[in-house]
């Protein structure tokens, strides 16, 4: 049996990497269409499907968090002060859920990073990146693990598990 004629993925109109006469003609419609006509455009996803009003969802918008440092925890990594924030309960609830115990090395990395990118400042954000970038640096992802904890140690209440255990049932009453 002779080999199959192997199928491209472009296009032969695309060959050169230039755009179909279709997608001009469409990219011209939208720059002619008035302000107007583009705001009633209904919103679709990427395959041009109407997205349903009742899966439509609207905020009031991101604003930048106005951080306290009275919520502020300083630490010192070789002399240098970083500074951590309390973090959102949105971000423990990452954190705690990528922890499980089905969880893959892998995952675990990725959440702790994420943490760290949600608690710090930018100046120690951008030092806790350089040195772990850093060629022959021994400040390590180990590192890295004992300051969350000890930052996870101060953050949270100093409750035994019996004290926990007492509360979690007062809190279901």
């Amino acid at each position: 049996m002779p080999p199959r004629a192997r199928k491209t993925a472009v296009k032969p109109s695309q060959a050169d990497g230039n755009p179909t006469i279709d997608e001009v003609e469409s990219a011209v419609d939208v720059l002619e269409a008035t302000d107007a006509e583009l705001d009633e455009l209904a919103l679709v996803d990427d395959e041009d499907n109407p997205i349903p009003e009742e899966l439509q969802f609207t905020t009031k918008g991101r604003t930048t968090p106005v951080r306290d440092k009275s919520d502020a925890e300083v630490l010192s990594v070789d002399d240098v002060e970083l500074i951590a924030f309390r973090p959102e309960p949105a971000a423990w609830n990452l954190l705690i859920g990528a922890m499980s115990k089905s969880s893959n090395a892998a995952d675990k990395a990725h959440a702790v990073w994420r943490l760290i990118t949600h608690v710090f400042d930018d100046g120690s954000l951008m030092y806790i990146e350089d040195r772990l970038m850093a060629a022959g640096d021994d400040f390590d992802q180990a590192i890295l693990e004992k300051i969350v904890l000890a930052l996870i140690d101060r953050w949270t209440p100093q409750l035994n598990r019996a004290q926990r255990r007492k509360a979690a049932e007062r809190s279901r009453r």
